[in-house]
């Protein structure tokens, strides 16, 4: 018996040493999505988090893996993956969490075989495999990070070492870790903060001590020159490099590279005051800015946890939702302006359009419920359920409505299609003719949508002159509108024909 577990085991490490580097191709590391991937794993990525959105992590894991697999440098995939992993873990219990870590130990022994035999991507994928499974392991996590740095991909250790540090905040040997590779990433205040803690946790290590002054004194050079405008702080800095990173540091806002310090400076607000609540929304508001919606919407869910009596907040982990999806879609159009021939492609992007549909029509209908008196939401609600074809519920979301308010001509050019598309053409006129008559431009683009929008009432009443006449109004302001060149013809042309 012992004999055939040798023959499996070395057959194992024999299949092992045979991968090869090559079978994962795309080691550079991407923080931002879809730059520098290829369109197939852009359209997997897509599917992924589309999946993740929905709350289908069953499936959404797996395909994020899959991209891993290829891509092990790409970290908005992995931040993706560690965010669904959390959602699904917090549904089972501590049998089911036993469970995943027995399950998941083979992957665990996969990882240090392929680290021995320097197979640092393959390693990390197995180790990922193994988290999806158990993902509170810190020795896990350090083992994925440690490789991660020795394929160059240091954004990716870092975010692999802060997700350990969130796990236990007082393991000295992940602080340490923490703070050298920010240290090497130009972030001398982080990395002065983390040696410190790691230090008091380990008052007896003189050389841990040590450290902690050195990276003090550094982050004290940075604190009192990076403000001097003379320019004089250059010379204080010995490390060109370090110098550069400074000046890229103090660049004008608005550049990705900005957006990125701002979040860094306040990720380490949040770390050194985790109950603040105004850090933890300064942060959220950055990711925001920076077009990161799932991170946006985990700190301001943190935010509403903080303050469970805002209701803005919740409304605001809404909003990035509402966000992720239009940028999902984007996306998903981008990929099929680039692949059209891709029908199952295409196929899943109707589907998410129609899911985006639905999350919106709910989205309003709480916030609606919450402050009915909002006619702005009303507005909102009504327009989705107009787009959905849910059209009595729309009519009478538009009718709540105040329409002598600011909203009032919109409302009735809303209310104008409803009536239309339910098969009422006379009500439909006179909304349109009752938003122009409390007009007083005629010209500008709501003046011209009304007319149009009245000429199509009263072609299918039959009113061939009147719609000619509402035609006529917008041809002689802009020719080219529309289609309205070929519908005043049509309609001039059966005017006799009415007579």
């Amino acid at each position: 018996m012992l004999s055939s577990w040798g023959e499996r085991i070395g057959s194992r490490l024999r299949r092992l040493r045979r991968l090869r580097p090559a079978s994962v191709p795309f080691l550079a590391e991407i923080t931002s999505l879809p730059a520098g991937m290829p369109l197939g794993l852009q359209a997997a990525l897509s599917r992924a988090e589309g999946a993740a959105l929905r709350g289908d992590y069953d499936h959404a894991i797996p395909a994020f893996l899959r991209v891993l697999s290829r891509m092990p440098g790409n970290l908005w995939a992995r931040k993706r993956l560690r965010d669904a992993v959390t959602a699904r873990r917090r549904g089972r219990g501590r049998l089911g969490r036993l469970v995943g870590h027995t399950c998941g130990q083979p992957h665990r022994v996969r990882m240090v075989v392929l680290g021995w035999l320097g197979r640092h991507a393959q390693a990390m994928n197995a180790g990922e495999a193994y988290l999806v499974r158990a993902p509170a392991r810190v020795g896990v996590l350090r083992r994925v990070a440690f490789h991660a740095e020795k394929l160059g991909l240091r954004h990716t250790a870092m975010f692999t070492l802060d997700g350990a540090r969130q796990i236990d905040r007082h393991d000295a040997d992940v602080l340490i870790e923490l703070a050298e590779l920010a240290h090497e990433m130009d972030r001398p205040i982080r990395a002065a903060r983390l040696m410190k803690h790691a230090s008091e946790l380990r008052p007896s290590d003189r050389s841990l001590a040590r450290r902690a002054v050195d990276l003090a004194a550094a982050r004290a050079i940075i604190d009192g020159r990076l403000h001097d405008h003379d320019g004089s702080w250059r010379e204080s800095l010995a490390d060109p490099a370090t110098t550069e990173a400074l000046e890229r540091d103090r660049r004008a806002e608005g550049t990705h590279h900005d957006r990125q310090i701002v979040v860094r400076a306040r990720i380490d607000a949040v770390e050194a005051d985790p109950g603040n609540l105004e850090a933890v929304r300064r942060l959220a508001e950055a990711y925001r800015e920076s077009e990161d919606w799932d991170s946006a919407a985990k700190w301001y869910r943190r935010a509403a946890d903080l303050d469970p009596t805002d209701f803005n907040l919740r409304v605001k982990v809404e909003e990035m939702r509402r966000a992720k999806y239009r940028q999902l879609i984007r996306n998903g159009e981008r990929i099929l302006e680039q692949d059209p021939g891709n029908t199952d492609y295409a196929a899943w992007l109707a589907g998410l359009k129609a899911e985006f549909a639905d999350f919106e029509i709910d989205h309003f209908r709480r916030r609606v419920a919450a402050c009915p008196a909002d006619l702005d939401l009303r507005y909102e609600l009504g327009s989705r359920l107009f787009d959905a074809g849910v059209l009595d519920e729309a009519v009478r979301e538009f009718q709540q409505i105040d329409l002598t308010g600011r909203r009032g001509r919109a409302a009735r050019l809303m209310l104008g299609r409803c009536f239309l598309a339910q098969g009422h053409p006379d009500l439909a006129a006179h909304q349109y003719e009752r938003a122009l008559d409390e007009k007083t431009v005629l010209d500008d683009a709501e003046a011209l949508d009304l007319l149009y929008r009245l000429g199509e009432a009263r072609e299918a009443l039959g009113d061939h002159a009147a719609a000619a006449h509402a035609y006529g109004r917008v041809y002689s302001v802009d020719v080219a509108y529309r289609d309205i060149a070929d519908r005043l013809n049509t309609a001039r042309a059966r005017v006799p024909a009415t007579a």
